[in-house]
């Protein structure tokens, strides 16, 4: 049986997790209602789903994120180990971190970036939804809001 200091801090760590799926769930549907008005926003918010996501496995390996580091999602996904099935996924999406920063702000030039891919928005945000599945069951969360993870441990 844990010691309730570990029970505790198990808790609080899958509470941590849980919030960064639903967050991620809540940044990831409004990144589809920004989409379908062809707003540039929406990458944005594809950004932060997939920080969310990213912080939650993070969470779960016990890996510090450095306050530094933490719209780095490329550095925080190499902190995840290999052996993590889920590290190839998150790689994939860590692109998006550039539209969390330098596609919010004007160019050097007084121009507004390029608006990004819908396509490519489209597809992360089909891999950020099956990884928040995926997650979800792997974590154990409830399915209400404000929940929990009730197996805060990484996957192998």
């Amino acid at each position: 049986m844990p010691s309730p200091a570990k029970a505790r801090d198990s808790m609080s760590k899958g509470r941590r997790i849980a919030t960064c799926l639903e967050l991620a769930r809540d940044c990831a549907k409004d990144a589809r209602i920004l989409l379908k008005a062809e707003s540039r926003n929406a990458a944005y918010l594809a950004s932060q789903a997939a920080e969310h996501l990213i912080t939650a496995v993070a969470t779960a390996e016990g890996i510090h994120i450095e306050r530094k580091d933490a719209h780095q999602l490329d550095t925080i996904v190499r902190k995840i180990p290999e052996e993590n099935p889920d590290r190839r996924a998150l790689a994939a999406i860590t692109f998006l971190e550039a539209y969390a920063t330098s596609y919010r702000y004007g160019t050097p030039t007084g121009r507004v970036p390029a608006t990004p891919s819908s396509d490519r928005v489209e597809d992360a945000l089909a891999a950020i939804d099956g990884l928040i599945v995926s997650l979800e069951k792997h974590f154990a969360v409830e399915a209400e809001v404000g929940g929990t993870a009730s197996n805060p441990v990484p996957r192998r």
